[in-house]
């Protein structure tokens, strides 16, 4: 699932939420912005800037080991605390914050349990800002 695809799921005022937060607040002035914005690099740019040490951490985490997959809180922290990252507190901490800030999302299956993700098209922003990569032509002796 894309931001689009989630947002027109959300209620408006929720979306307003998430562009109010600290992590997108200057560079959304409101909910449709926040739309266009979420996936952006430039704005996602910004937004990793704004993020605390846990939230930072958690989003580090989650992009090079899960991606665009669900996650399991529990599992979450457990992985984050055995990686030396953050504790498991930390971790619930900045999951929470990536969740209030329309980063990560998360959906109820049926029978009670929660799975957090992010978004396909995020994803790829987020990677593009917290693992860079500038690729180079081989040299002409290597080819």
């Amino acid at each position: 699932m894309n931001v689009k695809e989630l947002a027109r799921r959300l209620p408006d005022d929720v979306i307003a939420g998430y562009a109010a937060s600290a992590a997108w607040r200057d560079s959304c002035l409101d909910g449709s912005e926040w739309i266009r914005r979420a996936a952006e690099p430039q704005a996602v740019s910004l937004a990793s800037s704004r993020l605390s040490h846990c939230g930072s951490h958690a989003l580090a985490l989650i992009v090079s080991r899960y991606g665009p997959m669900p996650l399991e809180a529990d599992a979450f922290a457990e992985a984050a605390a055995a990686a030396g990252l953050l504790s498991k507190a930390e971790a619930r901490l900045g999951l929470e914050e990536l969740r209030t800030s329309g980063i990560v999302f998360t959906v109820r299956k049926t029978w009670g349990d929660r799975l957090h993700f992010l978004p396909v098209d995020a994803f790829l922003a987020w990677t593009g800002q917290l693992a860079p990569f500038t690729p180079e032509p081989l040299a002409r002796e290597a080819a």
